[in-house]
């Protein structure tokens, strides 16, 4: 059984909040998080799933959405499973959000601040 494994591009959520208000949501960021390397990078560390075997015994696929922050340091915080597939994909897609390399802040007003983030990640086999 070959297994295909393919992911959706980042959906950016503009949503940013600055340290003094963080109950403050801005719509627009002046400069938005980057990851190092860019989407290629990005692209090419999702690309690195490693397909639950259970999943796998048991033809269990589908689309994770996750959501997470990138704090004002350019850690990932409060990810999150916004739908999700089964326990062990969940896992898998959290485990990657987690061991991304430290992104480059998003900035308003010349100050770092936090910004949400937004991944499909599509877990198929064939």
């Amino acid at each position: 059984m070959k297994v295909i494994i393919l992911f959706w591009g980042l959906l950016t959520c503009c949503h940013a909040y600055s340290q003094p208000q963080e109950d403050l949501l801005i719509c627009k960021i002046e400069t938005e998080a980057q990851y190092p390397g860019g989407a290629v990078a990005l692209d090419k560390h999702f690309s690195k799933i490693r397909y639950p075997k259970k999943s796998k015994k048991e033809g269990v696929s589908g689309v994770v959405f996750v959501q997470y922050v990138i704090d004002t340091s350019g850690n990932i915080q409060e990810a999150k499973i916004l739908r999700g597939v089964s326990n062990e994909i969940n896992r898998e897609a959290l485990r990657l959000v987690y061991s991304q390399k430290k992104w480059i802040p998003a900035t308003q007003n010349g100050r770092k601040v936090k910004a949400y983030r937004k991944r499909e990640l599509l877990f198929t086999l064939q």
